[in-house]
């Protein structure tokens, strides 16, 4: 399930958009020399209730909010920096 989710959200949209073929995007959904380096990093273990009034987004609307979940992205890394970690925002 794990693997097909990975797939789905990282090449598979590169493939489906033919991403990879637009200048400068080569290796678009790849970790490969040369790649971008965008990487996110998830705890499948982690718990979190989701509060709506701490997005950094100003859209606040959320059918999630008080509903504690299972899964938290913990850091994102575009273009190899770090942009998010949990609980605080790095760069937009």
């Amino acid at each position: 399930r794990l693997p097909t989710l990975i797939e789905r959200l990282t090449i598979g949209p590169v493939r489906t958009w033919r991403l990879d073929e637009i200048p400068g995007l080569q290796g678009l959904g790849t970790l490969a020399p040369g790649a971008l380096g965008d990487v996110t990093i998830l705890d499948p273990d982690a718990t979190w209730t989701v509060e709506p009034e701490a997005f950094a987004s100003k859209g606040k609307n959320t059918p999630l909010g008080g509903k504690t979940l299972k899964g938290r992205v913990v850091a994102t890394i575009a273009n190899g920096r770090i942009v998010h970690e949990t609980e605080r925002v790095v760069a937009l």
